[in-house]
């Protein structure tokens, strides 16, 4: 079900123009109308602000019969039957206003200091939290359950509008607007413009921050496929090369680091560091270049058509920067232990905090792969399994539950004839966050000051 979400407006001093989207043209006094005909969708809700009308038995039809008496002044036809289609739904707002007031659904007139007949209004003043205005709008998209959202933010106060767009930002949504500076001649050409991609770009580039900062390579919207439609040759001198750079850019040896973080390819995350680096540096340097396009776009003009480019994204990948230090294999491994505690990602965090000690080992004794026919190895591995045994034997419990799936000799499941599992020994989520997160790192700097007298 296609459903038309629109927030109502004062139309009594609306004109009739020519909205136009995609080539295609509709005669018409508001938006949402115009955008019904476009687009043909089986229902059409009408949010309308408890600061738009005031009639002592229904808003709604006063509401309605507002628009339809504008349409007759303006000697539109057709819009009782739109208005007969239209759902209404009220919703707060907040702010100082003036109300349209009705009796009995019709809206009232009196005559101003210069004798005109005008709408009577009634003061209108809210402090509602703008939370509470997202929940409302909200429980009214929900509620509908549509399969596609067509949201047009043409009216409405700033906080409405604002609140609109993110509450749809949440569906599967499409925004539009049909932007009128000033009183429109009669028949102008409104232009409506659809917002949907700069929701997206702006949900994608959270997605690409929450990634990085997660170290979690699922939610990174990868935006390369964008970039490679980019067509550096038709842009200035300047403008090409730092495009033809940004488009080069391999956004996968991003989504690569983060990948083996998440996994535990730790040795492997660390090796790619330098790699990531030179790309970012690379990168932070052309973002400063294309912003510098941008804030002064009156002297680029053929860059002002370019849609490709979302330089959010750029700049949110540039937040992989944090996960980036100097120093040797080792610092970086251990600098590695702080963000898997961070991020929460437990197993990774307590397998690092088990194994890093030996490979500190392994370098204090001149040397060694991880081999079990490696007597230093060998070595360095009982000194570290001993001493977790004796002092922190937590470490080990808890590693090894979480290794396992829970199906480890340290939690004594009992697997009975009938396939049901008993577990022997209860370990709670609490349990392990709070030792991960207050103890893990003392311990494990504790084990390698250990290693370092032994």
């Amino acid at each position: 079900m296609k459903c038309l979400f629109y927030i109502a407006g004062d139309v009594s001093n609306y004109s009739i123009v020519n909205y136009e989207l995609n080539g295609q043209t509709q005669n018409t006094f508001f938006a949402a109308h115009a955008l019904y005909n476009l687009f043909k969708p089986d229902k059409v809700i009408a949010l309308i602000p408890d600061s738009l009308v005031k009639d002592n038995v229904s808003d709604e039809e006063c509401y309605k019969n507002l628009v339809i008496n504008r349409a007759k002044e303006l000697n539109f036809a057709g819009m009782e039957e739109f208005m007969n289609k239209v759902e209404i739904r009220k919703i707060p707002n907040v702010g100082i206003a003036s109300a349209i007031q009705c009796e009995n659904g019709a809206p009232k007139k009196e005559k101003n200091k210069e004798g005109r007949e005008v709408l009577k209004r009634l003061p209108y003043n809210e402090k509602r939290s703008p939370i509470f205005i997202f929940n409302a709008i909200y429980a009214i998209f929900k509620d509908e359950a549509c399969d596609e959202y067509l949201v047009d933010l043409t009216h409405g106060t700033n906080v409405l509008v604002s609140i609109g767009m993110n509450v749809g930002a949440l569906f599967n949504a499409k925004f539009y607007s049909a932007p009128v500076m000033g009183m429109p001649g009669k028949d102008s050409i409104v232009n409506i413009v659809e917002l949907t991609d700069v929701v997206q770009a702006t949900n994608d580039s959270l997605m690409i921050r929450s990634s990085i900062e997660n170290l979690d390579e699922r939610y990174f919207k990868d935006y390369s496929a964008k970039l490679s439609r980019l067509n550096p040759t038709i842009f200035e001198e300047e403008e090409k090369k730092v495009l033809t750079r940004v488009k080069g850019t391999d956004v996968n040896v991003v989504i690569n680091f983060l990948w083996n973080i998440r996994n535990g390819f730790t040795v492997n995350a660390v090796k790619s560091m330098n790699e990531l680096k030179n790309i970012i540096n690379q990168l932070e340097e052309d973002l400063e270049k294309l912003k510098s396009f941008y804030k002064n776009w009156e002297e680029h003009k053929n860059f002002q058509g370019e849609t490709l480019l979302v330089l959010s994204d750029l700049d949110s990948t540039l937040k992989v920067k944090d996960l980036l230090i100097e120093g040797n294999d080792l610092e970086k491994l251990n600098y590695l232990l702080d963000l898997y505690i961070k991020a929460s990602i437990y197993d990774k965090a307590l397998s690092l905090a088990r194994e890093l000690p030996v490979a500190i080992c392994l370098n204090k004794v001149g040397g060694g792969m991880f081999d079990d026919k490696n007597e230093k190895y060998k070595h360095c591995n009982e000194i570290v399994t001993s001493y977790l045994r004796l002092r922190y034997s937590g470490l080990m419990e808890f590693r090894n539950t979480l290794m396992h799936g829970g199906l480890s000799t340290d939690m004594k499941p009992n697997v009975d004839k009938d396939g049901n599992i008993t577990p022997g020994k209860i370990v709670t989520k609490n349990k392990i966050e709070d030792f991960v997160k207050r103890e893990l790192r003392n311990y494990f700097d504790k084990i390698v000051n250990f290693l370092s007298s032994a």
